[in-house]
């Protein structure tokens, strides 16, 4: 079932939830695409007793954890850190166009996070360790299909905003934090915390949010932040990549 909701791409943040009374089940989908909703019939056609409900949302499409996408938007003159990152960028339209794809870039790695989270909760190492080794080896597959464009968004954020914030002041560093999870179920939120702390200081650095106290320390601990992230993924993909 969620290799089949895997192949249709619709783990990547798509409120889709699948249930089960007995041995039928019974997936649904608030705001799905016309063709993403295509995908997933096509997908689930051959699995007996599954029952597909779609329906409109009521209000406007919201991103996991309550995030609303499309209503991010940047302001170059929000505070001095965006006013010095403007001036490194150009102005305030090449501020903007560099602030958009970090964004972009950002929802990437996020909607991954969101979906192996979602993968850790769904098989807890007490199911995992009851189901054939086959399905094991698959959702090994679906994992790592997850962590590489994950690490490869990363990657790319660490690579754009290193020169940028190089040029911006700063007054402190942060060491990488010791990685002591057992499981991959525990790296998974271990990871996915640590996405979600990257993620809110790029909002607040790119002046996505308003009000928020941007002290002379935060560029160093975004940077800080991202290189925990990254050695976050590089360390779970060696976790969960069989020897």
């Amino acid at each position: 079932m969620f290799a089949a909701l895997h192949r249709a791409g619709a783990d990547l943040g798509d409120p889709v939830d699948v249930t089960r009374t007995g041995a039928h089940i019974v997936v649904t989908g608030v705001g799905i695409a016309a063709e993403r909703q295509r995908k997933i019939r096509e997908e689930l056609r051959a699995l007996p007793q599954v029952t597909l409900r779609f329906s409109d949302p009521s209000n406007d499409a919201i991103a996991p954890e309550g995030r609303n996408a499309s209503a991010i938007s940047v302001n170059p003159g929000a505070g001095p850190l965006q006013i010095e990152l403007a001036k490194q960028l150009g102005g305030p339209a090449g501020f903007e166009q560099f602030a958009d794809q970090i964004l972009e870039l950002t929802d990437g790695f996020m909607a991954r996070a969101h979906a192996l989270r979602r993968l850790a909760e769904r098989f807890p190492p007490e199911l995992e360790a009851r189901i054939p080794p086959q399905e094991r080896q698959l959702l090994q597959s679906m994992r790592r299909e997850h962590t590489e464009p994950l690490l490869r968004n990363v990657v790319e954020v660490q690579d754009r905003l290193l020169p940028v914030l190089a040029a911006v002041p700063m007054l402190s560093n942060v060491t990488p934090l010791a990685i002591t999870s057992k499981t991959w179920q525990d790296a998974t939120e271990e990871l996915f915390r640590e996405a979600r702390r990257t993620e809110g200081m790029l909002v607040t650095i790119l002046g996505a949010t308003a009000g928020d106290n941007q002290s002379l320390e935060l560029p160093a601990q975004v940077l800080a932040s991202l290189k925990e992230l990254r050695y976050r993924v590089e360390d779970y993909e060696r976790l969960t990549t069989p020897p």
